[in-house]
Parts: structure tokens; C-alpha cells; sequence
């Protein structure tokens, strides 16, 4: 079947429709002679998601794609390109490395352009198959592959590795876990064998993950990277060396989709816990500048550090809103100039442009949908609501974003 799809008139087939419903395409009896449904379906939903998550595959004629359930759990190629990076910038000899969670291959494909020779294992043929197909119609020529459980994989090798990668399946049937010891394979487990054969190791886990948890069962870890793109939480990444005994940096990153590294490490905002705890709040009153962490930031959580590092108050202990009478220009977020206070009733709709706003709640009482009701205000257009609580009181403002 995969080398019917790779038939020209299929993917012309795939390329026409690529935006129609699969659904009433499969009643229409229009499929090209010799594919399924099934096939022809997976494919288009495929190409759409690809799209954006992965343009390199979207864009090369013949990729193939899995069922969506393996496409949600890949990598995007954003994220892909990023942890190349972090391989080439933290690895001083990249000869030899493997992903021992293949998947569909997009980690993979990134990570061995760092290596001289690289090896996927993936226990799924279906999906080893198509993930070789596409690194060879994308010029991967140093990849081997190893049908085989990511366990049996490492207990059976004896040659070392510079360095190994690891993705774990956070499902169970049809559950999802967060908690690392649960995932497949068990990586909280596996490490005394994965440290017996490199002294470089990357872990992607769950967004959701607690970063205390990585920190308390994953050994040697140096880095603990929460990985945003476009201002949305999307990895959390452990790199461990072996033999190393400090407490991990925790780097927040946020990764911009027209700058696929977010200009590398220098786009990223980097502490310790001891600093973090070490470090000292200033609060007070609302001042003409607003400041809001990037999401990474939120979940590395680096909160009285934010505002120490660049000179601003905290407008309230739970509040993570900054403030300040000077425009600082490198805070990593957005930054916003307030125009005036507002009063949360249905009076407020007639001060915005189409009775719209961009409405962030941040520890205030009403929620966002719960402004809305109470204003009128549809969310959409070019300024802001900002509600949240200052000096132990709710409060309002209307604001400008300036970065």
C-alpha cells in the first residue's frame, strides 16, 4: 500500500484535495484505484497537520504520514531543530548517537545531521517504515534501524554512544501520564544502563510534568529547559552528563516560528534554584509599564528572580505582573503601556474599537469569559484588558502592547 500512495496520480490525488473533507471525499467515490479510505484519510489529515507543525516534511513530495495519534506525540520540527542545536552546542565529539523513541522520526531526522552515524529503534514496523521513507526522501544517508523495544535495544548493546535520546511514550492504552516512572520506556529506571554506555543524555517529558520531579529522579541533570514556542508551553527537555554532581541551570526558552532557535541560548533566560530562593521581591502600586512573562517563564517559575534581575515590582505576591515608571526593552515577554483604569461593567465595551479587547486575567476574581459577560466586550482587535490583583485589591486597566 505505501508504494501505491508514492504513485504520482495518489499524490496529485492527496495534493488536490488536501483541504476537503476526507469524510464526504470517501462517500464520493472520487479515490484514486487501489487505495483504502483509511489510507487516502490518514494522508490528508496528515498533510494538514503537517503544514504548519512540520513545513520540511509538508513541502516534500512523497512524504507519508502515520496515523494522527503518532503525529500529535512527534516532535514539531521547531522543537526538532532546537534540541540539534542544544546537541551540537553542549556535545564536544558527536560521532556516535541514538533515538531510542523513534516515532515518527522528526527528532531523528534533525539530531543525526549532528552525528556521523546515528541510530533509530522504534518496535513499531509500520511506523519505522514511514518515518525511513521520509529521511531518505529528505537526504538522511546516515540513519540505522533497529525494529526493536527501546529495553531489549539497550540491554542487548556493548559499543558506546556520545550520546542518547529520549522520548517515552506518555500513554497507556488509551490514558495519558505524566509521572516519568509510568511512561514507556521507564526511563527513571533505565538510567543505570543508559550511563553505562554514553555521558550525554536528552529526556523530553510531558509540559506538565513538575520540574521538582525531573529534578528529584533524573541523575546529572545540567539543564532543565522548558520550551515554548510562540508564547505556548510545548517541552520540557532534561539534559543529564554523567559523572555530573551540581544542581541544574533551568533555562526558559521561547521559540519564535519565523526564528526556528530563537537566536540560540541568547533568547533564553537562565537561573538556579538557590537564586530563585535567594532572591527578593519589591512591591508596589501600579506604574505606567506592564510586564508579562513569556509562558515558559510561568512554568519555569522564576518569580521573585523576574523582577530583581530587571529592577521591577511585583504588583502582588500572586500576581505575575510586573511593573515599572521605565520602559525596560529586554524583559523576556510581553510588554504593555496602560492607557487607563477601567471599571469592569457593561459601560467598559465603549471604550474599545468595536467593542474588542484582548482580555488577560491574572489572580483576579472574574475570569476572562466572566469579564466578558460582564462587559459585553468580544476578545479580538488591538488592545487590552488587563485584570488582576495589586497591592491585595482587584483591579482593571485598558492597555497598548509595545513588544
Amino acid at each position: 500500500m505505501m508504494s501505491r500512495l508514492l504513485d504520482s496520480d495518489v499524490q496529485q490525488f492527496l495534493r488536490d484535495h488536501e483541504n476537503a473533507d476526507e469524510r464526504k471525499l470517501v462517500l464520493s467515490g472520487q479515490l484514486p484505484v487501489g487505495v483504502t479510505a483509511a489510507d487516502i484519510g490518514r494522508q490528508l489529515v496528515g498533510r494538514r497537520k503537517a503544514r504548519t507543525k512540520l513545513p520540511l516534511w509538508y513541502h516534500a513530495v512523497g512524504a507519508l504520514y502515520p496515523p494522527l495519534v503518532n503525529l500529535e506525540q512527534s516532535s514539531s520540527e521547531i522543537t526538532a531543530r532546537f534540541k540539534a542545536f542544544l546537541a551540537r552546542e553542549l556535545i564536544p565529539e558527536r560521532k556516535r548517537g541514538v533515538d531510542l523513541t523513534q516515532g515518527f522520526g522528526v527528532d531523528s531526522h534533525f539530531l543525526a545531521q549532528q552525528f556521523s552515524e546515528w541510530h533509530s529503534v522504534e518496535p513499531d514496523k509500520s511506523l519505522l517504515d514511514i518515518a525511513a521513507h521520509n529521511h531518505r526522501l529528505l537526504a538522511g544517508s546516515n540513519i540505522h534501524y533497529h525494529l526493536i523495544p527501546a529495553v531489549d535495544f539497550i540491554n542487548d548493546q556493548h559499543q558506546p554512544f556520545d550520546f542518547i535520546y529520549i522520548d517515552p511514550s506518555r500513554r497507556k492504552g488509551s490514558q495519558r501520564s505524566v509521572q516519568l516512572a509510568d511512561h514507556e520506556p521507564n526511563v527513571v529506571a533505565l538510567q543505570p544502563r543508559i550511563w553505562s554506555l554514553t555521558n550525554h543524555v536528552l529526556i523530553k517529558a510531558s509540559p506538565m510534568l513538575d520540574l521538582s520531579q525531573m529534578m528529584r529522579e533524573i541523575r546529572h541533570l545540567t539543564h532543565l529547559v522548558v520550551v515554548g514556542v510562540d508564547n505556548e508551553v510545548k517541552e520540557l527537555l532534561g539534559w543529564a552528563k554523567k559523572d555530573f554532581a551540581g544542581g541544574p541551570s533551568i533555562v526558559a526558552i521561547n521559540l519564535s516560528g519565523n526564528d526556528p532557535l530563537g537566536n540560540g541560548w541568547a533568547n533564553r533566560f537562565s537561573f538556579t534554584p538557590d537564586e530563585e530562593m535567594a532572591a527578593q521581591s519589591t512591591f508596589g502600586p501600579l506604574k505606567p509599564y506592564v510586564y508579562e512573562p513569556w509562558a515558559p517563564l510561568l512554568k519555569a517559575g522564576p518569580f521573585k528572580l523576574l523582577g530583581q534581575r530587571f529592577g521591577l515590582t511585583k504588583l502582588d505576591v500572586n500576581t505575575h505582573f510586573y511593573t515599572s515608571a521605565e520602559r525596560q526593552t529586554h524583559f523576556p515577554g510581553r510588554i504593555f503601556e496602560v492607557v487607563t483604569s477601567l471599571k469592569l461593567d457593561k459601560h467598559v465595551s465603549a471604550q474599545f474599537e468595536g467593542q474588542q479587547a484582548n482580555i488577560i486575567s491574572r489572580n483576579h476574581p472574574l475570569s476572562v469569559a466572566e469579564i466578558c459577560r460582564k462587559t459585553q466586550l468580544t476578545e479580538g482587535g488591538t488592545e487590552y484588558v488587563l485584570a488582576f490583583r495589586a497591592e491585595g485589591k482587584p483591579m482593571a486597566v485598558k492597555a497598548i502592547r509595545i513588544q
